[in-house]
């Protein structure tokens, strides 16, 4: 143990309660980013020792690093409580004088990977080089579903960093959906605010690695024709942000999507998926089992949206490994690629490395996708393997199997040119890069430098291209042995034709030094060239949310357990086949509900809003969830379902639509229990809230002037869905009851949204009561005038 035992170690860790308590088996360094010159502590619900191999860390003011250092749960060393299971080790340092000896500035312990054990390494002369700001918060009453609120916000040049305890009360065991989903996005917002609408993609991280938040990517907006889904009719939305999140004066919907990106391959990969790749019409791509999302393994398209090809019997996760060249990576796998035709034409084909330079490169057709080329470039033919038992690869450079293939021409021919052609990238871009508002999310105050640390990987991220998927061991500095695979980033793999630009307008990426010059820390291209332009400015300043006057809301309803018809499901889960989706609603896979479970809900709900909401609701990362109509019932969204787009986040989306188009759907609230309506009464208004309870009565109400929040849906570990919102309720006045009709129903659910300030869909709107109320007949209502509001229901006079 040494010669102090840990027992000299008598300063607090940055560790609060929360993270000791909930870490669980993760390894973390607090603080995540340290400048060389400072103290911190390791953490670990698994495991009593930290490896030190490479010797970065000293402990207790020792000289010489150790290999092995020990961790504590007795309460020394620096441990918060004894015998909780959580083995740590405070007062450990750098070793002095480490960077200064191999010449680096910037250094990484476990960098790749998952983010776990991962420390964030500056030179201590890059102290005060960075200038960061605090930002006041301009929408204080706007929040997450569930109220929360983040309490301070920080920029840099390159990066926001927000901190919200509220939203992440067991952290670091979060689920990364709590806070991206953009019904949930706080931090989205608050990004607004203060820089406008000047990004393509928001992209969330944590300071530490979160225990339940794989990287994923949440379509949020579809801009491109001609790309893969399709999007005939552009632009399409597919999870929209709620209104109280959202700055009303914004003239183009610009945010894509919604990623998490904890490190960087897992950051290249999610941002391509921006593309909504799919490729529905092109048979031999189809036929090579695509997941709807990903870039099947068994076609010669390659990039960072592709696996290695699967063993061809044990399939996923059982990759076959690559023999032919031992330079590679332990655990490397292959992509395939093609042989020239014999003189017959036929085309055989060979393995290649997963982990080679090729692989993470994106394919002349990617490039073309991504707006980066135009299509007269793409002069390659695609070919995609059966996986019918005719693959043979006993000869690993000559492997002989059944395949299709396809070109450039017969994409266009099945599925149109891309809307916009190149150069556009985007409808609005102004070059070919893509704008990313990068979002670093923490539990409580970040160091200097944490965040320095992300705004310097942020800017390596943009246009460092000195990518090594295998860092030679005993290598210093940035990309090399400190980091799991290397630094790969979005420039590399487009080829140098496109970044991904985080820079924030306003913020400058130095601090000037008194007697003029300036200190230098890494800095990207976007440093030394002009602000972007702003397409919009959120002028909403300090939230108007809060509205004035009573809020009139409707209240949560109970629906009865009743069952959709078999016949008429039927009905609308052949048209989910139809248009590609082959699951069933006992058969989801890779936690998204299927176009069939869209059509089954489509028969509960009101409106293709509301159904489309109750999908988002299924969508929380999690294997089994309720039923959002009938919580006896437990969905199973984790069964195998190989080759029906099961990994298509659209698909619920898609049923919901189907449905809209099919009889006997949208019963709404005739599924519910039966509902009582007042007779006329002076202080009786027809939007008081309806009591939920058996014995139904509305109830008069007081003026209540609390913020009004939005009713989007919260995942969580049991989600229940729930149409509408519920307030505190006055003293009721029982009434004589009669029943309401279904339209009149309607009509007020779409009152209720307009007070709230939400809009409504196309599509909720098509054959419905699309309810801006004129003055006279809020007049009406609001007197309890029933006879006149129900002229006004049916005939709109």
């Amino acid at each position: 143990l040494g010669p102090r035992d840990g027992m000299n170690c008598s300063i607090p860790t940055s560790f609060n309660v929360t993270h000791i308590k909930n870490i669980g088996i993760l390894g973390h360094f607090s603080p995540a980013a340290v400048f060389d010159d400072e103290q911190f502590a390791y953490a670990s619900g698994k495991g009593n020792y930290l490896d030190n191999r490479r010797g970065l860390i000293c402990v207790d003011d020792e000289l010489a690093p150790r290999s092995q250092i020990q961790l504590f749960d007795d309460g020394r060393g620096g441990d918060l409580y004894a015998m909780d299971f959580v083995y740590t080790r405070g007062c450990l340092r750098i070793c002095p004088g480490l960077l200064d000896l191999h010449g680096v500035k910037e250094e990484c312990i476990n960098c790749g990977g998952d983010g776990s054990k991962m420390l964030g390494i500056l030179h201590h002369s890059l102290r005060g080089t960075i200038p960061i700001k605090k930002l006041v918060d301009l929408s204080p009453y706007s929040s997450a579903a569930d109220g929360s609120k983040c309490s301070e916000l920080f920029a840099t040049s390159h990066g926001l960093f927000a901190v919200c305890p509220q939203m992440m009360n067991t952290y670091p065991n979060i689920n990364a959906w709590q806070i991206q989903a953009p019904q949930q996005c706080l931090p989205c917002r608050k990004y607004w605010d203060h820089f406008g609408n000047a990004f393509d993609i928001f992209s969330l991280r944590g300071m530490h690695n979160f225990a339940a938040a794989g990287d994923n990517y949440i379509r949020v907006m579809d801009s491109i024709q001609g790309i893969g889904f399709d999007n005939s009719r552009v632009p399409i939305s597919q999870w929209a942000f709620p209104n109280d999140l959202l700055c009303p004066n914004f003239k183009t919907k610009r945010i894509q999507g919604i990623d998490w990106g904890q490190y960087e391959r897992g950051y290249v990969h999610e941002i391509t998926h921006w593309l909504g790749l799919n490729l529905p019409n092109i048979y031999p791509y189809q036929h090579a089992g695509t997941d709807g999302a990903h870039l099947p393994s068994l076609c010669t398209i390659h990039g960072p949206l592709q696996g290695p090809v699967w063993d061809y019997k044990l399939g996923y996760p059982n990759i076959i490994p690559y023999t032919g060249n031992m330079t590679h990576g332990d655990g490397a796998g292959c992509i395939v690629e093609p042989n020239p035709p014999d003189a017959n034409g036929k085309v055989t084909f060979r393995y290649e490395p997963s982990d080679s330079l090729k692989a993470s490169r994106h394919s002349q057709l990617m490039l073309y996708f991504f707006g980066l080329i135009p299509a007269e470039q793409v002069t390659d033919t695609y070919y995609c393997l059966y996986n019918d038992g005719s693959i043979d690869d006993s000869d690993i450079k000559h492997i002989k199997a059944n395949y299709g293939s396809f070109t450039i021409n017969d994409i266009i021919a099945k599925q149109g040119k891309r809307v916009p052609a190149y150069p556009k990238v985007m409808p609005w871009s102004i070059d070919s890069n893509i704008r990313v508002g990068s979002i670093t999310m923490a539990y409580q105050t970040p160091t200097e430098a944490e965040m320095a640390w992300w705004t310097i990987w942020n800017r390596h991220f943009e246009d460092d291209t000195n990518f090594l998927p295998h860092p030679p061991e005993g290598s210093w500095g940035w990309g090399q042995s400190g980091w799991n695979g290397g630094f790969v980033n979005f420039k590399f793999t487009t080829s140098g034709k496109s970044i991904v630009r985080t820079k924030l307008a306003g913020i400058p990426c130095r601090k000037a030094v008194i007697g003029g010059g300036s200190t230098v820390s890494y800095e990207s291209a976007s440093c030394a060239g002009p602000d972007d332009p702003i397409l919009d400015n959120c002028t909403f300043g300090i939230s108007t949310m809060r509205p004035s006057g009573a809020p009139i809301m409707l209240p949560t309803f109970s629906p009865t357990v009743r069952q959709v018809p078999p016949s008429t499901l039927q009905k609308c889960v052949v048209k989910c086949n139809s248009a590609g989706y082959n699951c069933t609603s006992t058969n989801a896979g890779c936690m998204n509900p299927t176009c069939s479970n869209g059509c089954e809900f489509g028969w509960y709900a009101a409106s293709v809003s509301e159904c489309k909401s109750a999908c988002a609701a299924m969508q929380i990362n999690q294997c089994e969830v309720k039923h959002p109509y009938v919580p006896q019932v437990t969905l199973q969204l984790c069964n195998d379902c190989h080759g029906c787009n099961c990994c298509d986040m659209k698909q619920c989306n898609v049923g919901c639509d189907k449905a809209y188009n099919t009889t006997g759907f949208y019963q709404g609230y005739s599924t519910l229990q039966p509902q009582k309506t007042p007779t006329k009464s002076p202080t009786t208004s027809l939007l008081s809230t309806i009591s939920p309870s058996s014995s139904t009565s509305f109830t008069s109400t007081k003026p209540n002037t609390s913020p009004v929040t939005s009713s989007s849906i919260k995942p969580s570990t049991s989600p229940t869905f729930r149409p509408t919102v519920k307030r505190t309720e006055s003293p009721t006045v029982k009434q004589s009851p009669s029943p309401i009709s279904k339209k009149t129903l309607i009509a007020k659910l779409h009152l209720d949204k307009y007070k709230r300030g939400m809009l409504l869909s196309t599509q909720e709107v098509k054959g419905r009561l699309a309810f801006n109320p004129p003055s006279h007949v809020r007049k009406i209502l609001e007197e309890g005038r029933e006879k006149d509001w129900q002229k006004f229901v049916m005939n709109g006079v």
